[in-house]
């Protein structure tokens, strides 16, 4: 006897759709044919008397990297806690991370060992592609950093998983956040990009 009950058959199959193998471009965001390599840290990239900004749960794959950003406010009331999440989900929760971000918002961004940057302030990368080009063909010719997962909320906390392009090459990768408007000011960490790339090394093929 199995463990589950048994399916109502009303559900039935879902509706035939054309059999199409979609591609995306390997910087646009990490693989889901591929078992990344984790790396337990927790970063502390900023802080203020009521708000602490951390990177969390580095997982590396073969061509990225995709780490968890994690926003904590101290305890405060509904409101407030509301106005401050709900404004990190519509300036990072979804497309562009600069899109209607305030002046005074939070932002991040990264500094390769070779000096190459990437933040939040970026356009899309996608808006780079040119109009006679397959995306799956086309190589930016900088890091790019987007949205890997949806906006998570737990209480006075906010987290959402951050896809970096392509893996940092060994050395210091700095990392940098501010957020003004939260007494945040400009901070910058160093993150040891040779330990993500070990982590990298380790990731593996899903599918034999």
């Amino acid at each position: 006897m199995s463990f589950f009950p048994a399916v109502d058959p009303r559900h039935g199959d879902p509706e035939d759709l054309d059999d199409v193998l979609v591609l995306e471009p390997a910087w646009a965001g990490h693989p889901v044919d591929e078992l990344p390599g984790t790396l337990p840290i927790v970063v502390e990239l900023g802080r203020s008397a009521s708000t602490a900004v951390h990177l969390e749960d580095v997982r590396a794959y073969s061509e990225g990297v995709v780490f968890r950003i994690a926003v904590r406010i101290r305890r405060t009331t509904v409101r407030e806690r509301s106005r401050v999440l709900g404004q990190l989900d519509i300036t990072h929760g979804r497309g562009s991370f600069h899109l209607a971000l305030p002046a005074g918002g939070l932002r991040w961004g990264f500094e390769y060992a070779d000096g190459r940057r990437v933040t939040t302030l970026d356009s899309s990368p996608w808006s780079a592609v040119p109009a006679d080009a397959d995306p799956v063909d086309w190589t930016p010719t900088e890091p790019i950093m987007d949205g890997a997962s949806q906006p998570m909320h737990y209480a006075e906390r906010w987290a959402r998983d951050v896809w970096l392009w392509p893996l940092p090459p060994e050395g210091d990768l700095r990392a940098v956040c501010a957020w003004p408007d939260r007494g945040v000011a400009e901070t910058s960490s160093i993150l040891d990009a040779t330990s993500i790339r070990a982590a990298a090394a380790r990731a593996r093929p899903l599918w034999p």
